[in-house]
């Protein structure tokens, strides 16, 4: 993690989010923010690429350090998402919620609830979602054995690949158990 300015991390994060490729790019370019610099974030501020929009309030509002990289793949932008992995952010990072960037892409929201309100987007498998998790992510060299075989703390213990099939998401786990090399549990 990076002793970036705050203000930088925010500015990288808004970046991400709002698929501002041009400032991230003018960003990470500057010796002092690294692409692992987050900021403190609200999760209304999170959108969610599926349609229609999730509805305000259905999701549980709470402000933890956010990383670039998961707003990204949270909001299903492929292209910010290769840009900041480009740059070195670390797909192996959790960020305040203690999520890594593969349970964002699997999860597909900003929340760590799954109720009735959510479900029916939790159990979606959006194809922006599908390629960030095959590539960069699964794709990546230094993704760790850990982050693709561990309980995941932020969803109850649960590993990634009984999330996917707890989550009815049967692409998602394909491409944990062949891209990914997860073990089946």
């Amino acid at each position: 993690m990076s002793a970036s300015d705050p203000d930088q991390g925010l500015q990288l994060c808004r970046a991400a989010i709002t698929n501002n490729l041009d400032l991230a790019r003018h960003l990470l370019a500057l010796p002092e923010v690294d692409a692992n610099t987050g900021a403190l974030w609200r999760v209304s501020d999170t959108p969610a690429p599926f349609s229609p929009p999730v509805t305000p309030g259905f999701i549980e509002e709470c402000q933890y350090h956010a990383l670039p990289l998961h707003l990204a793949t949270l909001a299903g932008h492929v292209e910010m998402v290769a840009l900041l992995v480009d740059a070195g952010a670390d797909p192996n990072e959790v960020d305040g919620r203690e999520r890594s960037a593969l349970l964002c892409a699997i999860y597909g929201l900003d929340t760590l609830r799954a109720t009735q309100a959510t479900l029916d987007y939790l159990t979606l498998e959006h194809p922006s979602h599908l390629t960030i998790l095959q590539d960069p992510l699964l794709s990546h060299p230094r993704l760790s054995s850990r982050s693709l075989h561990a309980p995941q703390d932020a969803v109850l213990g649960l590993t990634l690949a009984c999330l996917a099939a707890y989550l009815d998401k049967p692409r998602v786990l394909e491409l944990l158990l062949t891209v990914g090399r997860v073990e089946p549990d």
